[in-house]
């Protein structure tokens, strides 16, 4: 999409979330931060901070908001927002910002570029609720990915050697399989190149074309297609500068998600106690299907034991015990109440 499309206030956010990405210039280093001896040093400033997990043999790939156990079909906050007692760190406040400007981009290449399909899109996130990261105008992207990945030498070969080695699968030819079929991604990219080097590529190679980094960059497409990339790199005969860094996010629809494959963590209520929402409670197509099942419950079977309105009574109460106990991990800031109705108020619910 052309430049002019997107708002001047996001797209200069984007560039201030990405110097605060980098950190300074005299602390950046081509390769990847360590900790040693109590000391992170190199890399840049996202790096040099305990929650800024990086993705399965990806070394500089970074899962920004949702990810997905498949052993467990369970999709939680990833480990690198975990907060303690809700208080956000310098990097939770950047992560943040990040998530919220890159939201804001997506929202609007999506909605400009193909609408009736953000339209049809955004009925299917309303059906399942799914949670919106970003902002609630955010019905089309369940995820993000940060890509960090320095400016090689002229030499093609060792250039895409290391651009996969810092990005793993990422780096090279793929699909996404993990992504809904009916859905789309969105790259948004925004280097910092600083010794006039080539700014590198993005490659979609199912349509044949790609797409030149240069500068800010926004484009949607579909995962499940051939895509690759080629990194900046520098001029023949020439070294790249040291602080030169191609900074991709890439705003996905995983399938967990947007086809209700997956059950989501609500809330952690004690030691390996956990709160989740089944996608059978997600998913439209569980509506008034009663489940056939051996064991019993008070639900299903309750009437048995006691009156209808004792029964409701419990069921009612259960239900503010339960979204008590979820509202109780909410953020302390967000200041949160539970009001119920009155005990002298008409029982909501009609015996046949």
């Amino acid at each position: 999409m052309c430049r002019e499309c997107f708002d001047k206030k996001d797209v200069a956010d984007l560039w201030a979330v990405r110097d605060n990405i980098l950190g300074p210039d005299e602390l950046r280093t081509p390769s990847k931060a360590v900790f040693q001896d109590g000391i992170w040093s190199g890399g840049v400033a996202w790096e040099r901070d305990p929650l800024a997990c990086c993705v399965q043999n990806a070394s500089r790939c970074y899962t920004a908001a949702f990810s997905h156990q498949v052993p467990k079909t369970l999709t939680s906050p990833t480990r690198g927002v975990k907060t303690n007692g809700g208080i956000l760190t310098p990097h939770h406040l950047l992560r943040k910002r990040l998530i919220d400007v890159t939201a804001r981009i997506g929202v609007r290449a999506m909605t400009l570029s193909a609408p009736a399909e953000a339209m049809l899109l955004r009925q299917r996130a309303e059906a399942l609720n799914f949670p919106r990261i970003g902002n609630s105008d955010n019905y089309y992207f369940s995820t993000m990915q940060l890509n960090l990945t320095p400016a090689q030498g002229p030499d093609a070969a060792t250039a895409k050697s290391k651009f996969v080695e810092d990005l793993g699968h990422f780096g090279g030819k793929h699909t996404d399989n993990g992504d809904a079929l009916p859905a789309f991604s969105n790259l948004v990219s925004c280097s910092d190149l600083r010794g006039n080097e080539r700014p590198g590529i993005f490659v979609l190679l199912t349509l044949g074309l790609y797409i030149v980094l240069e500068g800010f960059v926004s484009c949607c497409f579909s995962g499940r297609h051939f895509h690759g990339g080629f990194p900046p790199h520098a001029q023949p005969g020439c070294m790249p500068d040291p602080r030169s860094y191609r900074v991709v996010i890439i705003s996905y629809p995983s399938s967990s998600v947007f086809d209700a494959a997956s059950k989501y963590t609500l809330a952690n209520v004690g030691n390996n106690v956990t709160i989740e929402l089944p996608r059978e409670a997600i998913d439209p197509q569980y509506d008034n299907v009663r489940a056939d099942v051996t064991p019993t419950s008070i639900a299903a079977d309750g009437h048995v034991l006691t009156s209808a309105d004792a029964l409701m009574n419990y069921l009612g109460r259960a239900l503010a015990q339960l979204a008590h106990k979820v509202m109780g991990e909410v953020c302390s800031n967000f200041q949160v109440s539970i009001t119920t109705l009155s005990h002298h108020s008409p029982p909501p619910f009609k015996v046949c």
